[in-house]
């Protein structure tokens, strides 16, 4: 019995990859995050490094219990993605553990029990940060005023140190709500949401960043233009962005009619 061949069809590829498409991601959140490392010193750089680098070990590991090679997943990209995103949505001074644990949630739990990349049904990062945020509100709901390392009053590198690993109160000395968080409690004391805004929202310096928050999500300016940026690379499509804002949009409205 003869075997012929089987020739795939002559398909168009247009030379992007998952490596490449993870990088190009990578590359548009560095503004951000370098801008979020700057604002709040060598705590978020500890958190940032730690918060990776349980990404790759956890995914090595799931990996491995699930039989596939660890060099063509592990290094694709994708973890140091997912890691990278779920740095920038934790508070800067977060305790070294809330990058540790949303790691295992992310890679295990968001990514790894759905089968892996491209088969988990919502983003690892912000599944992590959603469980996190249930389980310990009070260490995700903690931030601090920006104080750029260059400040002399900024944390030094034992102080730093320190503040990640959960032994010293200086967080204390500078923790700050968010200005959602300040206008939800103004609101519950019976002040108008909408006077509260125009009072404490300056479109410069919330698009600047230079306000408490977690360490990627400050500058509003830089997370814009690594967004043209995936948008000149054709990495993603005004759709999704657009689609994004129009739904917080009319769910805005109706729970605000609602209220």
């Amino acid at each position: 019995m003869k075997t012929l061949p089987l020739i795939a069809g002559p398909f168009i590829h247009k030379g992007n990859s998952v490596q490449r498409t993870m990088f190009l991601v990578i590359a548009a959140l560095v503004p951000a995050t370098a801008y979020g490392i700057f604002l709040f010193g060598l705590p978020a750089l500890f958190l940032f490094g730690i918060t990776i680098g349980a990404c790759v070990i956890v995914e090595v590991g799931c990996l491995k219990l699930a039989g596939k090679p660890i060099k063509s997943f592990a290094f694709d990209g994708s973890v140091i993605l997912t890691g990278w995103l779920l740095a920038m949505t934790l508070p800067p001074w977060a305790p070294w553990w809330i990058g540790v644990v949303g790691a295992i949630l992310a890679v295990a739990i968001g990514k790894h029990v759905f089968g892996g990349l491209g088969q988990n049904l919502f983003n690892p990062a912000m599944v992590a940060r959603v469980a996190l945020l249930i389980s310990f509100p009070v260490e995700m709901t903690k931030f601090t005023s920006p104080l750029h390392m260059f400040d002399h009053k900024a944390p030094d590198l034992v102080e730093s140190a320190q503040i990640t690993f959960g032994h010293s109160d200086a967080i204390d000395a500078v923790s700050s709500a968010s200005l959602l968080g300040h206008i939800k409690t103004e609101v519950s004391l019976g002040h108008s949401a909408l006077e509260l805004i125009q009072k404490g929202f300056d479109p410069l310096v919330h698009g600047l960043g230079t306000v408490p928050g977690s360490m990627g999500e400050t500058s509003a300016i830089l997370i814009l233009l690594g967004g043209l940026f995936l948008l000149a690379m054709r990495i993603i499509s005004w759709h999704i962005p657009v689609s994004m804002m129009v739904a917080i949009a009319i769910f805005a409205q109706v729970f605000h009619t609602i209220d």
